[in-house]
């Protein structure tokens, strides 16, 4: 479950004090919605609690109702709930037949075909078919049951909007989504594919506030264009990391530089990225190792902190 492109979530799991969020007006602050929107049949909770964990490895914290950042306790979760539907970026629809057969997942996807007819005209719907293949979503004996079960459930309350929600299943089925159980495919690669859908649609909740620095556009062609060069120049048959050396005097902008260049690549690369300050007084080498794990590796930190003892061991 999740919210806007312009704001984002405080997570359980806060982000880098260096790094501030950025909202709409440029302006750094803490940003309050949720960019993505996990949606879900109860059922499917651990296939969903994979996703957030590494969703949430990389920087995005969609909305879930197990976060406390969420749902807040004492608060309405129905009202907070159809707030952050309308206001995600992106919809993620986890299917399966049990997604179908709940009345909250339903209410959930109506009023993301709501707003994004409304109110929300950016916002993107994900279906990511989890127990359920393509085929089988749109098989009509199969929708069949889903109807029978909506007449129930509007026999126990009368104020569901069936028909809104025969409207959102035929908009979800025009949506192209993750195709589930391709041939030799885990689910930690499929969980991984669909991480790297959400890059494509929306930039991580934690950047740089960069909005002070002109032609940082050009100056990020500039890098893009000589790790290219760097690339190209190895030999092949062996793995070597290009290296660009930025110099210079205290205070012209080398750092300033190195967060544009985080800004416009992280999500190119997935997430995979950080920017680290080799030296720094606040950080003891080994942090800053285990640091550089969790942005590529997305490592959890009970392994982080029980293996990354020493440089060899990071290499």
């Amino acid at each position: 479950m999740a919210t806007d492109d312009e704001e984002a979530s405080t997570s359980s799991q806060p982000p880098p004090a260096k790094r501030q969020r950025r909202t709409e007006s440029g302006q750094c602050g803490l940003e309050k919605k949720h960019k993505v929107f996990l949606s879900h049949s109860g059922k499917d909770k651990a296939f969903v609690s994979h996703l957030d964990h590494r969703l949430r490895s990389f920087h995005h914290y969609p909305f879930f109702d197990v976060h406390e950042d969420s749902l807040p306790r004492g608060d309405k979760f129905a009202d907070i709930i159809f707030q952050a539907s309308k206001q995600c970026r992106l919809a993620i629809i986890v299917v399966s037949d049990d997604f179908f057969m709940s009345k909250w997942p339903m209410l959930e996807l109506a009023s993301f075909v709501e707003a994004k007819d409304g109110v929300n005209p950016k916002m993107k719907i994900l279906p990511v078919f989890y127990r359920l293949t393509v085929a089988e979503f749109k098989e009509p004996e199969r929708q069949r049951v889903w109807f029978e079960e909506w007449e129930k459930l509007k026999e126990s309350d009368k104020r569901l909007d069936i028909s809104s929600w025969e409207n959102a299943l035929r908009v979800l089925g025009g949506h192209n989504g993750a195709v589930h159980c391709e041939i030799g495919q885990t689910e930690d690669e499929y969980v991984e594919s669909i991480v790297q859908s959400v890059f494509r649609s929306v930039r991580p909740d934690v950047l740089y506030d960069d909005s002070h620095v002109k032609g940082g556009k050009h100056l990020c062609e500039d890098i893009d264009a000589m790790f290219e060069k760097s690339k190209g120049s190895r030999s092949t048959g062996t793995v070597q990391c290009p290296i660009i050396g930025i110099y210079g005097l205290g205070g012209i902008g080398k750092t300033n530089l190195c967060q544009i260049a985080y800004n416009k690549f992280v999500g190119e690369v997935f997430g995979r990225a950080c920017l680290i300050e080799i030296g720094s007084k606040n950080k003891t080498c080994l942090e800053s190792q285990r640091e550089v794990l969790r942005a590529l590796t997305g490592a959890h930190d009970e392994l982080l902190n029980s293996s990354v003892t020493d440089v060899d061991k990071v290499v």
